[in-house]
């Protein structure tokens, strides 16, 4: 396993998004779609004012997604992800709840 995100003892290659963006030589992004199971989470705390995309879709998952987490998620993430958000200018536009997964919901947020 790659990773410069610091995952261990997962199988797969991780990359920030401003790697990605490197690699590919993208200098913005309009528009960033996640269904990550909870990596979100970490994809949001690293993003910067500089490389935030203009709009984000993402799903987040409260509870242990397919046990990958030994965790539901804790008030503490949650609020840290919505502040960080906030800090960037992002406000939601959309939002609803995954009806195959009453502890999923579908959010989308726009860079004012």
């Amino acid at each position: 396993m790659s990773s410069d995100l610091g995952h261990t003892g997962e199988v797969g290659q991780y990359y920030s998004l401003e790697t990605i963006m490197h690699k590919l030589g993208h200098h913005s992004i309009d528009m960033l779609k996640m269904d990550i199971e909870r990596h979100e989470f970490g994809v949001i705390a690293a993003l910067s004012s500089q490389k935030a995309p203009k709009q984000i879709l993402f799903e987040t998952h409260l509870h242990n997604a397919y046990g990958m987490w030994n965790r539901p998620v804790i008030p503490q993430e949650w609020e840290a992800m919505w502040e960080h958000l906030a800090t960037l200018g992002y406000g939601i536009f959309m939002n609803e709840r995954n009806d195959g997964c009453m502890c999923c919901f579908e959010w989308s947020l726009l860079r004012l």
